[in-house]
């Protein structure tokens, strides 16, 4: 490669004269040509100097004698951002201009999923993938003369309705994308909004001759045969082929509507690389934060979930003075009951003795003198006390 044609990677842009906005490349797009500057530059003797914001492979791209950046099969990594120094002298006088791009990979909508079922007497794993590789193997030749990608995603086996015993039905998702190896060699424009077309275009036309293709190469291979040093000979015989029709975005894409010329088609959103200095030091704040809301939960749990040893002798001596003072009360003082009922309690015991001889009284319904002295006034407070005469009486 000519020395004055460089490209570097990765490397910081120069400060730039020139921004040329966004950039839409298509996925594996083949030899697509993104210019150093605008395409009627005419400078004597000019050098070029290509760089990028991140690390990728060189071997993806190359730069031109014209100055352009020519990328091969274009991949969802390849998007960031890409700036192109141009230098030369005019009048004896060193000049240098530098042209920024945002590239950005997209596709159009489009893709196939194929579901085969095979019969066979045997359904251990070992002899299933065996199968599959040679299923894979024989798949290649169809992928180049079709342009398109062939991969297994999933494979099944369970038991025959009809013989369960002896049957077993393996079943096989292929998942087909149409943009493989000089899938748009159809497609050779720069504008943006006419190549978009003819993708679309294209990509209509593959995904029937896909189908037809594979559903001719399952009619003419029905039968897939593995054998081995130390394993029989089985075969695979294949009983169904279905396709479905998809329009789902590729692994790195989305429907960000990024591209104006095609809203539903599918573009890279490029994720900023962080700051060297700020990985060092996010780390160190995550984890003085995390401290920090450890010592507050431990200061808590300390200040309102365990009390202090003398609170806790506080606590216990008033609730031996309560139960004190409780056992210490008579049965029948209420909280009210002064000195003076304790004293008629007292006096009520005597007199209930001094007065058991007086029968005739109690006879004719008088109440004894010593049970209307004995009887504790009763009020919302106080509950009636019963002294022993008057439970004689109510016996």
């Amino acid at each position: 490669m000519d020395p004055r044609r460089t490209a570097v990677f990765p490397a910081k842009p120069r400060p730039g004269e020139h921004d040329h906005g966004l950039v839409f490349i298509h996925m594996e797009s083949s030899l697509y040509l993104l210019p150093c500057g605008p395409l009627e530059t005419e400078v004597a003797d000019p050098t070029y100097h290509w760089v990028q914001d991140r690390a990728v492979d060189p071997k993806l791209f190359s730069v031109t004698k014209e100055g352009h950046l020519l990328f091969q099969h274009f991949q969802a990594g390849n998007s960031g951002k890409y700036s192109c120094t141009i230098s030369y002298t005019k009048h004896g006088v060193p000049v240098s201009q530098t042209f920024h791009y945002s590239v950005f990979g997209y596709h159009v909508l489009g893709g196939l999923d194929a579901v085969l079922l095979f019969h066979s007497k045997f359904c251990e794993d070992e002899w299933t993938k065996r199968f599959l590789w040679g299923l894979r193997e024989k798949l290649r030749q169809l992928e180049i003369e079709q342009h398109c990608k062939l991969r297994l995603t999933a494979a099944f086996c369970f038991p025959s309705l009809n013989n369960p015993l002896d049957e077993f039905i393996i079943q096989v998702q292929i998942e087909v994308s149409l943009f493989g190896p000089r899938w748009d060699e159809r497609c050779n424009s720069q504008d943006i909004e006419t190549v978009t077309d003819c993708y679309r275009k294209t990509v209509r036309h593959n995904l029937g001759q896909v189908q037809l293709a594979l559903t001719r190469f399952f009619k003419e291979h029905k039968s897939f045969r593995v054998t081995g040093a130390d394993i029989p000979s089985i075969n695979f015989t294949n009983e169904f082929v279905g396709f479905l029709k998809t329009e789902r975005c590729s692994g790195g894409y989305g429907q960000t509507k990024q591209l104006q010329r095609c809203l539903n088609c599918c573009t890279v959103s490029i994720v900023h690389r962080i700051p060297v200095l700020l990985l060092i030091i996010l780390p160190a704040l995550l984890a003085i934060n995390f401290l920090f809301i450890l010592s507050s939960c431990y200061w808590f749990y300390r200040e309102y979930q365990m009390p202090s040893p003398r609170a806790s002798k506080m606590t216990g001596s008033t609730t031996r003075m309560e139960t004190v003072t409780s056992f210490s009360k008579m049965p029948g003082e209420g909280p009210q009951a002064g000195p003076d009922a304790g004293r008629a309690s007292d006096t009520g015991h005597l007199d209930t003795s001094a007065s058991q001889g007086g029968d005739e009284e109690h006879a004719r319904g008088a109440p004894s003198p010593a049970v209307t002295s004995n009887l504790a006034p009763v009020t919302d407070e106080t509950a009636p006390v019963l002294t022993l005469e008057d439970r004689k009486d109510a016996f």
